[in-house]
């Protein structure tokens, strides 16, 4: 009997190396000796990473990829990750003709205090 061999269909076969991580609760994920600054909404969060063999690397929650890079990408050490997510965070406060205060004059508290000594 004759063997005959066929070739596989051209569906590529997903050979990725497939992980979890926890991200820590000040938003770090540490990878392949990375620390890399996730979203605050990450935060003490379980991911999925999944690392194909071409070095491309992924990272997914809730099965939505939120963070692509690969193993050869410069990565900023953490410090810089954090300086520069504090710098782009900096221009989003409200100015202040923006924001309600409630006026009221001072002999109010002074009141406050003049009760509170009885």
């Amino acid at each position: 009997m004759k063997e005959s061999l066929q070739p596989l269909n051209s569906s590529r076969y997903d050979s990725s190396y497939i992980t979890y991580r926890k991200i820590g609760k000040d938003g770090v994920m540490n990878y392949h000796s990375r620390k890399i600054l996730m979203s605050s909404k990450f935060a003490g969060q379980e991911v999925m990473i999944k690392e194909m063999l071409d070095g491309k690397i992924t990272v997914y929650y809730h099965g939505e990829a939120v963070l692509t890079y690969t193993r050869d990408d410069k990565v900023l050490p953490l410090s810089e990750q954090i300086r520069k997510k504090q710098r782009s965070k900096a221009g989003t406060f409200h100015a202040a003709q923006d924001i309600e205060v409630a006026v009221r004059p001072l002999s109010v508290y002074d009141q406050f205090l003049q009760e509170g000594e009885r």
